[in-house]
Formats: C-alpha cells, sequence, structure tokens
C-alpha cells in the first residue's frame, strides 16, 4: 500500500527571523539531503511544503528513507548560528487520488497530522504503516498511545521508531491529548474556513481584544469554527482550552455552573459557584468557548465579571445574538466558499463542494461526484449560499435521489432540508427547526418586520425598508443583532435566502395583507425608476444605475407584480428607465423576458392604454417577433394619435432596423430622417443624439464623409447632456470612421477615449467592440502580441453577453492572428468558414473577412482564392465609397496577387505604392514572411534596373490605378 511521509523543520520560523541569510544556505543543503534519500530509497517528492517535503512511496520503504534522513541531519556540520537543523517526519500509509501534478486525500492529510505531532529529530509512524512496511535493522517501534489529532474525528494510535542512531528522549507528542482541554471531538473531518481561523487568531493575539463573538445565523457553522479555532490555537494557551455547552441551559446563573464543570472544578455548598469559578480562574491564562449563548442574554454582564477578575482569559462566544458588551469584538461568520460556475477551476476545492462531497459520502459510500453533477451542485451551493447545515441536509439525500433532483425538489419544498438522526441536536435537525429556534426568540414588532422584509429580494436599503415594511432603525438594528437579517459593506439589509423564504411563509398566512405590501413593493420600486429617468439620459447615469442594479431583483419583482395585478399606469410611468437600465447594463435576455410578459398582459386587455401598447411593442422585440412590422405598427399608431415623441422613437427603430439589419440604406434613411425632424421639434436631444449616430452608420461605408459629420453631430450633443453611454457608443461608429478615412490620429485618440468611457460606464459591449478596433490597428502596425491580448480580451467578454456582430469580428481578427502569428493558416481557414462564409453577402465584416481570406489563402497557395480578394476593394465600389483610402490596406494582398499572375512590374509598381502611402500597412509587411520576402523575388523576376523603374513609378500612383492590373 502507498505510504505518504511529510518532514518539516522544527523552529523554522524562528531561524528565519534570526538568520535569513545562513538560512537561505542551510535550506538548499536541506533539500539536497531529502532529496538524496528519497531517490535512495524509491520515493517520489510530491512537492515542497514550505520548510518541508510531502514524498510518496508506491515502492521502496519509508521508514528507512525516513532513518536515513534524520541520520544524515544528524551528521551534518550545520552553521553555527542555526546549530543543528533538526526535522520532524510523519508517516502513514493509505490510499490517495492524483490530481494536476498533486495528491490528494483523507490518509495523505493524515500523514500530515502525524507529522506535526512530532519533535525536531523524531519519526512518528501510524499503526498503518507499522502493518505496511518492515522495520530498518536495528530499529523497534515504541508506543506513545492513541492521541487526537487535528481535523481526525477519532484517535490514532502512534508510534515512535527507535534506532540507535537517533535520540531516544522526546516529550509526549504533540497532539490535543497532550493539552489541557476538554474539546469536543468532532464527528466529521472539519472542512475550510483557514481564512476565518486566521483572523480569528489575529484577534486573540490582539490582547485588547479579549471577548469575541462569532455572530451568525442558525446553521452557518459558529461551533465547529468555535472548536476548530481551540484546537488550533491550544498549544497558545498554558491552562488550556475549555468548551461550554449553553444550550440546554435554562437561565443565565446556570451559566457558572457550566463553566466549573466544563473546567472539572468541584462545586462546594460554602461559596457560590460564581465565586469558586473567578477564584480558580484568576491566575490562569486560558481560552473559553462559550457555545450558544443566545437564549441567555442577561447572563451576558456576568462574562464582563470574569474579564475583569481573570486578566489572563480570552472568551470565544458563538451566538446569533450579539452580546451587546462594549467590549464586545464581533466576528461574523459567513457561508463557506462557493463555486459560481461548474466550469469553474479546482472545483473540487470549493469549501461547500468538499462539504457536500463528504456528507454525501457518508450518506452513500459510492458516491463520487461525476461532471454531470456539477451544475446542480453550484444551485445547491448557491441556494444555501455557503450554509454548512444546508448543504450537509441536502448532501444527505444522494442516497436516493441525484444531485439534479435534489435541486428540483428544494425548489418545491424547503422541508426537503431535514433529518432523522437522533444524535443531531434538535434545532439543527431541519432548516426549520434552526429557523423556529430564532424565531421565538423576537419580540412581536421584530417579527412583524421581518415578514414585511421577506418582500424583497436580494435585500434593500434602510430607506426602501422604512418605506415599504415601515422599519425603524430601533427595530432593523435587533434583526441585525440577531443574525436574523445582515448590513452587507455596501449598506445593503439583507436576508439569507432560505431564512426570507421561511420568514415569506408566515406573511402569506395572512392573503390581504400579503396583497397589499406586495402592491406597496411594486408601486415604490416602479416610482423609483420612474424618478430616475432624467439621470439616465443625462449627467447621473452612473449614480442611477449603480442604484438601480443594486436592486435589480426587486425591480424585477416589482415589474411583474404590476402586470399580475393590472397596474398599467405603474408599467408606463417606469417603462422608459426600465428600458435604457436593463440596454445600459447588457441584460436583454431580461429585457426580452419581462417586456414580453407586458405585452402578453396587455395586448390581450380590450381597454388597454394605446400608448403603452404601443411602447412595449417597440421595446426588446423577440427573435421570433416579425420586427419591422412591429416598428411599422408603432409608427401607424401613433402617428394616428398625433404622439409625437411616440413616432418619432418608432421611425428611429424602423429605420435603424432597416437600415442597420435589412441593409436598405435608402428606405432606412427616409425613416431616420423624419425621426430626427421631429426630435429637433421636440427639443429632446437625448434622442437627437441618437438618430444622429444612427443615420451615420446608415451610411457605412457608402458616404464616409456624410457617416463622419452625422456622428461628430452625435457626440457634440451627447457631450452636452452629459449622455456617457451614448458618448462611448458614437465614438465606437467615430474610430471606425476616421480608420477607414485614413485619420489615424483621430482613430488612436478616439478609440482610447471610447475604451476609457467604456469602462467608466461598465459597458462591456462597447468595451470589447474598442479592444476589436485596437486590434485592428496594432495588427496593421505590426504589433502582434499586442493585437492577440486585444482580441483575447474581447473574446472572454464575448462569452457573457450575446452580440453576433461582435463575436464575428472577433473571430475574424482571430483568425488572422492564428495564421500570421501562428503559421495555422487551415485552423484559421475552418474558423472563418464557420463565421462568414467567402461567399456572403456584403455586410459590415466583408472588408475584414475577405482580408482574412486572402491571408489564410497565401498560407495555403490558393491563388484562386487570393486573388478573388485582392479583387475585392476595386469592385467594392458598389457598396463602399470610392474615396475611401483605407480600402488600400488590401494593397499587400494585391502585390502577391499580382505576382503569382506573374504581373511582375505591376507588382513592383504595387510594392512603391504601399511603400509610399500605406503607412498603415509597414509594420505587417516587415513581420509577415510572404511580404517581406517579396522585394528580392521581385528583383530576381525583373532584375535590380526593372524593379526600381516599376517601385518609383507605383510611388506616383493611387490605389485605384491598379484595377486595370487586377480585373
Amino acid at each position: 500500500m502507498p505510504a505518504f511521509l511529510f518532514t518539516d523543520i522544527e523552529g523554522s520560523t524562528r531561524l528565519w527571523e534570526e538568520h535569513p541569510q545562513v538560512m537561505s544556505a542551510a535550506i538548499s543543503r536541506h533539500n539536497e539531503l531529502i532529496r538524496t534519500a528519497v531517490e535512495t530509497f524509491h520515493g517520489q517528492v510530491v512537492k515542497s511544503t514550505g520548510d518541508g517535503f510531502l514524498i510518496l512511496f508506491e515502492q521502496g520503504n519509508p521508514l528507512e528513507c525516513a532513518l536515513a534522513m534524520q541520520q544524515a541531519f544528524g551528521e551534518e556540520n550545520w552553521p553555527e548560528e542555526i546549530g543543528t537543523l533538526r526535522i520532524r517526519i510523519g508517516i502513514h500509509s493509505g490510499t490517495f487520488e492524483r490530481r494536476e501534478g498533486d495528491i490528494y486525500g483523507a490518509d495523505v492529510n493524515r500523514a500530515a497530522r502525524v507529522m506535526d505531532a512530532g519533535w525536531g529529530g523524531q519519526i512518528l509512524i501510524t499503526d498503518d504503516a507499522k502493518i505496511a512496511y518492515k522495520l530498518p535493522k536495528d530499529a523497534s517501534l515504541q508506543e506513545l498511545g492513541a492521541h487526537v489529532l487535528k481535523d481526525i474525528p477519532e484517535p490514532q494510535p502512534l508510534f515512535g521508531l527507535v534506532h540507535p542512531a537517533l535520540g531516544q528522549d522526546f516529550p509526549p507528542p504533540r497532539t490535543l491529548s497532550a493539552q489541557p482541554n476538554n474539546l469536543p471531538i468532532l464527528s466529521t473531518a472539519f472542512v475550510g474556513r483557514e481564512n476565518e481561523i486566521k483572523a480569528i487568531g489575529d484577534l486573540l493575539r490582539n490582547h485588547t481584544c479579549r471577548l469575541i463573538t462569532l455572530h451568525g445565523p442558525g446553521g452557518i457553522g459558529k461551533t465547529r469554527l468555535s472548536i476548530q479555532t481551540g484546537i488550533t490555537f491550544l498549544k497558545h494557551y498554558p491552562f488550556g482550552v475549555y468548551f461550554v455547552a449553553l444550550a440546554s441551559l435554562n437561565q443565565p446563573n446556570d451559566i457558572w455552573p457550566a463553566i466549573a464543570s466544563a473546567i472539572d472544578l468541584p462545586i462546594y455548598k460554602d461559596k457560590s459557584p460564581k465565586d469558586q469559578v473567578l477564584n480558580y480562574m484568576k491566575p490562569k491564562e486560558l481560552l473559553l468557548v462559550l457555545d450558544n449563548f443566545e437564549h441567555l442574554q442577561k447572563g451576558a454582564v456576568m462574562i464582563n465579571d470574569l474579564l475583569e477578575s481573570a486578566p489572563g482569559v480570552q472568551i470565544l462566544v458563538t451566538s446569533r445574538n450579539r452580546l451587546q458588551l462594549a467590549r464586545e469584538c464581533i466576528f461574523e461568520v459567513e457561508g463557506l466558499q462557493i463555486p459560481q460556475e461548474a466550469e469553474a477551476e479546482i472545483f473540487e476545492n470549493f469549501e461547500a463542494v468538499q462539504l457536500f462531497n463528504m456528507h454525501a459520502q457518508r450518506a452513500d459510500p459510492g458516491y463520487q461526484l461525476q461532471a454531470s453533477d456539477r451544475q446542480a451542485l453550484v444551485k445547491i451551493c448557491k441556494l444555501m449560499q455557503g450554509m454548512p447545515l444546508g448543504i450537509e441536509l441536502a448532501a444527505h439525500w444522494v442516497r436516493a435521489i441525484s444531485p439534479q433532483e435534489i435541486v428540483e425538489e428544494l425548489q418545491q419544498d424547503i422541508d426537503l432540508l431535514r433529518t432523522e438522526m437522533l444524535d443531531v441536536p434538535e434545532r439543527h435537525r431541519s432548516m426549520r427547526a434552526m429557523f423556529d429556534y430564532s424565531w421565538k426568540l423576537l419580540d412581536q414588532s421584530e417579527k412583524q418586520v421581518l415578514q414585511k422584509l421577506s418582500i424583497f429580494r436580494d435585500g434593500c436599503t434602510y430607506s426602501a425598508a422604512k418605506s415599504v415594511a415601515s422599519a425603524s432603525l430601533m427595530v432593523i438594528s435587533g434583526l441585525v443583532d440577531k443574525s436574523l437579517v445582515k448590513k452587507n459593506a455596501q449598506g445593503r439589509y439583507e436576508m439569507h435566502e432560505l431564512i426570507r423564504q421561511l420568514v415569506q411563509e408566515k406573511l402569506q398566512a395572512d392573503q390581504d395583507a400579503y396583497l397589499q405590501l406586495l402592491e406597496r413593493h411594486a408601486e415604490y420600486f416602479l416610482s423609483k425608476l420612474a424618478s430616475c429617468e432624467a439621470d439616465l439620459k443625462g449627467q447621473g447615469q452612473i449614480r442611477a444605475l449603480n442604484e438601480l442594479e443594486a436592486d435589480f431583483e426587486n425591480l424585477r419583482f416589482a415589474w411583474l407584480t404590476a402586470i399580475s395585478r393590472d397596474r398599467a399606469e405603474w408599467i408606463e410611468k417606469a417603462l422608459e428607465s426600465y428600458y435604457w437600465m436593463l440596454t445600459y447594463r447588457n441584460h436583454q435576455d431580461a429585457g426580452q423576458e419581462l417586456f414580453a410578459r407586458a405585452r402578453q398582459h396587455w395586448n390581450i386587455q380590450p381597454d388597454s392604454p394605446p400608448s403603452l401598447v404601443t411602447r412595449l411593442m417597440v421595446r426588446f422585440p423577440l427573435a421570433t417577433e416579425d420586427t419591422e412590422s412591429l416598428y411599422q405598427q408603432a409608427v401607424d399608431s401613433a402617428r394616428a394619435r398625433g404622439a409625437d415623441l411616440e413616432l418619432a422613437i418608432a421611425l428611429n427603430l424602423l429605420g435603424r432596423h432597416i437600415g442597420h439589419i435589412v441593409q436598405d440604406a435608402e428606405r432606412g434613411l427616409v425613416h431616420l430622417e423624419e425621426a430626427r425632424r421631429l426630435f429637433e421639434q421636440l427639443g429632446d436631444d437625448f434622442y437627437l443624439g441618437h438618430v444622429l449616430d444612427d443615420i451615420s452608420f446608415t451610411h457605412l461605408y457608402k458616404d464616409l464623409k456624410s457617416r463622419i459629420a452625422y456622428a461628430e453631430k452625435s457626440l457634440a450633443l451627447r457631450e452636452k447632456t452629459g449622455d456617457l453611454f451614448g458618448m462611448a457608443s458614437v465614438l465606437g461608429n467615430l474610430v471606425v470612421s476616421y480608420f477607414w478615412d485614413s485619420q489615424f490620429d483621430k482613430f488612436e485618440q478616439n478609440s482610447l477615449r471610447a475604451v476609457e468611457l467604456a469602462e467608466q460606464t461598465n459597458d462591456v459591449r462597447n468595451l470589447a467592440w474598442q479592444k476589436v478596433y485596437l486590434a485592428e490597428m496594432r495588427f496593421f502596425n505590426g504589433d502582434f502580441d499586442i493585437a492577440e491580448q486585444y482580441i483575447l480580451e474581447a473574446e472572454k467578454i464575448c462569452q457573457d453577453i450575446y452580440d453576433v456582430d461582435l463575436m464575428l469580428q472577433v473571430n475574424i481578427n482571430k483568425a488572422i492572428i492564428i495564421a500570421i502569428t501562428y503559421g495555422k493558416y487551415q485552423q484559421a481557414k475552418q474558423l472563418l468558414q464557420a463565421s462568414l462564409p467567402f461567399e456572403a453577402e456584403f455586410s459590415m465584416h466583408s472588408p475584414g473577412a475577405i482580408m482574412a481570406y486572402g491571408v489564410v489563402a497565401v498560407g495555403l497557395g490558393e491563388t484562386e482564392v487570393l486573388h478573388t480578394a485582392a479583387i475585392f476593394p476595386f469592385q467594392a465600389k458598389n457598396f463602399v465609397d470610392t474615396g475611401m483610402s483605407s480600402l488600400s490596406w488590401f494593397s499587400p494582398l494585391v502585390i502577391l496577387s499580382l505576382y503569382h499572375q506573374e504581373k511582375y512590374h505591376a507588382a513592383a509598381e504595387c510594392y512603391g505604392f504601399t511603400k509610399e502611402h500605406v503607412k498603415l500597412t509597414h509594420g505587417w509587411l516587415k513581420k509577415w514572411p510572404p511580404i517581406h520576402q517579396i522585394e528580392e523575388q521581385l528583383k530576381g523576376k525583373l532584375g535590380e534596373s526593372l524593379y526600381q523603374q516599376g517601385y518609383e513609378k507605383g510611388k506616383t500612383m493611387s490605389f485605384f490605378d491598379f484595377a486595370e492590373y487586377v480585373l
């Protein structure tokens, strides 16, 4: 059976602090001695653990290896400053799992704990290792008894390897058994919480903080954390760590006898238990863990008495309530770490996943986490918000149903979270029992407010709690103190989702009151939305969006409530703000769902307000709907009613759809120009900025000067109104236009400004587009590495949003990079074909795609495709402005096409033109071998004189002069 050997240097922290330079050299020698012994006895070094090693033995004898190590360290001449470098060694035998170059498993952890118990120069082994391996010659074993090791539920028998070459006199193993304590032995391994234990340890070492309350709701893991903290810091308390269970006590006066029992102090009748406990503790340094204090709140003053009488005592309390003592240091206990997605790296290392696995395997020893379970496990962990009790209770059900089925059941019935195990405390046998215990500790006003607070989704501000739930600051603070409500870092009040559901059951018991509160909630949040309209369209965009985004779930719930309660007036006043909030924050999917729900409701109502129906019609249409027809209906309805603003908006959307999607620029511009005139008459600069941008983009490549002029007007208007999102959008349009117009200084300046605005507004879609534009410029400059980085950043954004045009443009640029940087032309071709066929109709992507196909064709020797690509800029005059000098960036492909057609003189002319006029491509020309080598190849074909004649002539030509050669 495999064995695991851990080593560690005794006192290494002190040695490093006192002799850092000497230790640096000593560690190198330490590593050499360890590795030599490992190699000699056929072990494998798995990893360094800082000042030690983890070594795996699948063959060879770890006991002989350990003995050789200790002998080598004893014989080594170590520097005088540090004396003999002593290592402790622990060995255990068992099973393991290999993952990502490391080894994992309970037996590996056990070996580490065995090593922790040893002293410098000592070798400790377990009974499993004793059975599995033969003792070295002249060696024997000393029985050291069964010891409680950190994180190991049951006592572990330990043996010391005895040999004439080793020291004999070692103190008892450094285990929990050797230190004064009554800490409970946990029935299962403790999972995670390393950061929390370190933070609590920092508080304990701060002598001004002698009372620490682990504060949190029931089931969050306070008791287990307090026990593990006691185990971790046991060696720091000469008189021990003592655990006092308070759950069964009825009166505060029972605390003193409970403490006396925990520290094994006899109580005599001639003095009060309090006096006897205080007298005993007065001279001692110890840590007292008082567990489950919440129902003994009036006894908190007793803690003050203890701290004043015994200056060496520190107290760690677990409670759902704060003690309300001035010297109390609060430590909020949160849920375990949870994965946010099934594809998360090191998925199994998340604390919540580890806990689920451990309890699932206790319920069903044959259970193994499968890749297909990951998504369900993510949902379970998120629903529990990392709450250990909930995760344990959910995991227990794998004995009967799959994780996917557990999720489905939980969504229907929270009472699935229960157990019938008799050794589990009553209050922890279900989430409902846990909640009921906390509920009984509330007064009537706290119960009423808590029920009303359950109406909120993802928490709320104090202002919302006050307006909707009639919550006073005093009552809501009391609920925070009792761990049923939490105030987060942003100042919002939150409730654990499981607790919220249980509280809401009580709220819904009175249906009339519940429906009234629903409407109050909806009216509050939809009114808040409506009040933000001016800010969303002007100077206050970021502030308003941040506030609204924090209430995303409340707004969604309010919108759906208004639909179900047929409150058309609330929807009408909030619609405009909600549309822009969802648009700006890239919540298109939510927008489509929510607006479709509203359309379905009011479209079938005979008395629905025509304005509401029309406005809903044009916002977030579904992909399955006839968009042009919807927009036209909206135009006709608004025109008939004389609703000029609705008409202008509908015309704008209709014109943009026809001009941008249908690509009928002439027809689209008719509607857009009418919308522009209406917005001007209405004095609506916000929408005027939008329509000018849309008119600009509709010109696309056909009329570049008009495109730039309209975009610059749009930018000026948006700067005037303070519309940051509009500014970012039109800058994206402008940078493309400047690029095509060879205004590269303006391109660079405005592109960087667009990136800054996109980051400022958190507009990830626009940010991705700007990354693409910058990548294209860097590519032409020959900065391939930078171009690739920009494209990878844009691609990452694409994974989180849906934008077909953006993904196409990313793939086109990615194909060029794959081809030129890595020479993987076939892979690049496959990516292009999957994204945009070579024969596709002209679109905004065509120039870049044709360019990419031409580059790939060069690498694959596909001369016909190369020639077709070279022809494109000369045939594109039907689609683009013939004054667009940036079409000349096709000139490298034209050179290569002419060369392959053996038109060497024309190729030399085009090369001269490119070097003289197309400075954009110079970086590319230097780094792409097919172009980089073309000059020498042309000289070889023409001779120096003819080549120079062609080159000089080309310097005087324009790009479109080459049309006759190519066509």
